[in-house]
C-alpha cells in the first residue's frame, strides 16, 4: 500500500487529535457533572455530552485504526521470511503461466478451426467458378431458346387475340341486324 501525502497525514494527525481533544474535553464535562463539579441544570444537558463524547472518541479510535492499516500492513509483510514471500511469489508465476499456457492452447485451436473454415470456403469458391465457367454457354443457349419462346408465344396470343377479335365483329354483325328486324 502506498503512504498517503504529506498535507494527508497532516490532516488526518489534526483530525485525529482534535476528536481526542474534543472527546477528553466531553469525558471532563461528563465527570464534572456527575461528581458535583459542575452543576447544569437541564438532565439532557449530561446525556449530550455523554453521547458526544463516546461519538468523538469513537471516531478518534476509529480513525486511527483505519489510517494506521498501511503501517500495519507493512509490519506483517516485513515479518514474513524472504523465503516464504519468495515462494509465495513463484508459486503466483506458475499459475499465472499455468493459465496463459491454457488460453494459449484455446487459441492455437481457435486459429486452426478457423483457418480450416476458410480453407473450406475458399475451395468451395473455386468449385462455384468452375461450375460458373461451364454453366456459362448452357446459361446463354437456354437464353437464346427462353427468348425465341417468348417471341413465338407473344406473337401466337396476339393472333389469338385478333382472331377473337374477329369473330367477335362477325358473330356480332348478324345479331344486330336480326334484332333490328324483328324489333319495331
Amino acid at each position: 500500500m502506498t503512504t498517503p501525502p504529506p498535507l494527508a497525514r497532516l490532516l488526518i494527525v489534526a483530525a485525529k487529535k482534535a476528536l481526542a481533544a474534543v472527546g477528553l474535553t466531553l469525558v471532563f464535562l461528563v465527570v464534572g457533572t456527575t461528581e458535583g463539579i459542575f452543576d447544569p441544570e437541564p438532565d439532557w444537558l449530561l446525556w449530550l455530552f455523554s453521547g458526544a463524547a463516546v461519538v468523538s472518541l469513537g471516531s478518534s479510535l476509529v480513525l486511527s485504526w483505519y489510517t494506521d492499516r498501511p503501517r500495519r500492513a507493512a509490519v506483517e509483510q516485513a515479518e514474513r521470511s524472504p523465503s516464504e514471500r519468495l515462494r509465495e511469489l513463484n508459486t503466483m508465476v506458475e499459475s499465472s503461466m499455468a493459465v496463459t499456457a491454457q488460453f494459449m492452447d484455446r487459441l492455437v485451436r481457435e486459429l486452426e478451426s478457423q483457418k480450416a473454415a476458410a480453407e473450406a470456403t475458399i475451395a468451395e469458391g473455386e468449385e462455384r467458378a468452375r461450375w460458373l465457367d461451364i454453366n456459362k454457354g448452357e446459361a446463354e443457349k437456354m437464353r437464346q431458346l427462353l427468348v425465341g419462346e417468348t417471341k413465338a408465344t407473344i406473337s401466337a396470343q396476339r393472333r389469338r387475340d385478333w382472331m377473337l377479335v374477329g369473330i367477335g365483329a362477325l358473330i356480332s354483325i348478324p345479331i344486330g341486324a336480326m334484332i333490328n328486324l324483328l324489333v319495331p
